[in-house]
């Protein structure tokens, strides 16, 4: 997963890898509960576009 401060904050010991070689690290999500994941997900979405998920 993409590293912002919030994904920092969420999982601040989960290791980094690098997807592809020239990419920049990303959070490696293992072992992790759905919900986490989700709350993750939604961290990033706020810290890229500074609003709220829009809703289904």
């Amino acid at each position: 997963m993409k590293v912002t401060k919030s994904s920092e904050a969420i999982l601040p010991d989960a290791p980094r890898e690098l997807p592809y070689e020239g990419a920049k690290p990303m959070i490696l999500v293992e072992d992790v509960q759905p919900t986490v994941v989700k709350d993750i997900v939604v961290s990033i979405w706020v810290d890229l576009y500074g609003k709220k998920v829009p809703q289904e």
